[in-house]
């Protein structure tokens, strides 16, 4: 096989060989220029929400594990109201129902219930709301614990049904880290725990 040239080449032809030096050569020192690479922390660029990963979670009652995931819910093999997963809770506030999509997570007694996410790709901050859903009998505070890395970074307190969704708000640094979610009451009685939790992108 012939591979020199019969004939003048043409500029073109050079163009496009010095622009695929060029890119090759990018490539090559990517790295030593400061450059992305595959061990640099994911970039969130949509909001996350916790929702959407619970399937990945570890949802722990104290020290028993919850094994069983139903597609939309972890079961505990408690009382039939021990059980995390997605939901679609209602709050009356100044007689208006308010509705927002979120995860059920109903305290126990002893231990906190403690949900559990590795690997999250974290942004500027973590917020959402959370509150004590509707129900027919009045009962005791509940502690929603929000923790990157086993660091405390938010603690909401959550009064009584009928208080209206509760905001909150955490300070993150952009990279990756475990993130959980800690919520307990002295009487859980009629607790019924609703929040939604969601990564703000970073800036």
């Amino acid at each position: 096989m012939n591979l020199v040239a019969s004939g003048p080449v043409k500029p073109q032809a050079l163009a496009g060989l010095a622009t695929c030096a060029v890119l090759c050569m990018l490539a090559w020192l990517g790295p030593a220029l400061g450059g992305a690479t595959q061990s640099d922390p994911p970039l969130v660029v949509d909001e996350l929400d916790f929702r959407d990963r619970l399937d990945r979670a570890e949802v722990r009652y104290g020290d028993r594990r919850c094994e069983t995931w139903t597609g939309n819910r972890w079961t505990c093999g408690l009382r039939p109201w021990h059980w995390v997963g997605r939901y679609t809770g209602a709050v009356t506030h100044n007689h208006e129902t308010q509705h927002r999509a979120c995860i059920w997570a109903h305290p126990a007694g002893g231990k906190p219930l403690q949900i559990r996410f590795d690997a999250v790709p974290l942004g500027d901050a973590l917020y959402g709301e959370a509150a004590i859903l509707d129900v027919p009998r009045e009962g005791g505070p509940v502690s929603l614990v929000v923790r990157v890395d086993e660091r405390l970074v938010k603690t909401v307190r959550l009064h009584d049904r009928g208080k209206g969704w509760t905001a909150w708000r955490a300070p993150t640094k952009p990279g990756t880290g475990v993130v959980s979610f800690e919520i307990s009451a002295g009487d859980p009685s009629w607790r019924h725990v609703c929040f939604t939790a969601l990564v703000e992108p970073a800036s």
